[in-house]
């Protein structure tokens, strides 16, 4: 295979990734806010379901998120090593580096949001 397919298709998985990712990343994130507010369509939701939202949606589609990133980051490194010393194995490492950012900046952002919902929650019980 050519260095310009190589690079053509190494970009193709990179931006299919990332597209995935940020659909699911609106996707959850809409859904938080649903459970956060407390409203779904204009319609009051009770707090269980709140919580419910936020384990199954938050939860689920963040490691989701998560997942295809790291396994984008290890994917496109091992790609990378096999192409050798091309130009395309340079394409294939910088993919890999951003995916490993982005799967580390969503690790710790989760963990960061999970501790927001979950004190939002609360606070909610409380009133």
């Amino acid at each position: 295979m050519s260095d310009f397919y190589a690079v053509i298709l190494l970009l193709a998985i990179f931006f299919a990734g990332l597209a995935t990712g940020g659909y699911l990343s609106r996707t959850m994130y809409k859904r938080c806010d649903d459970a956060l507010s407390g409203m779904v369509n204009g319609v009051r939701i009770p707090l269980e379901s709140r919580w419910r939202f936020v384990v199954h949606d938050y939860v689920g589609h963040s490691m989701g998120v998560t997942m295809i990133a790291g396994v984008g980051a290890e994917g496109l490194y091992v790609a990378g090593q096999a192409l050798g010393e091309s130009p395309a194995a340079i394409v294939a490492y910088v993919c890999a580096l951003v995916s490993a950012a982005f799967f580390f900046f969503n690790l710790l952002l989760g963990i960061i949001w999970m501790r927001h919902f979950v004190s939002v929650l609360r606070q909610a019980e409380a009133d």
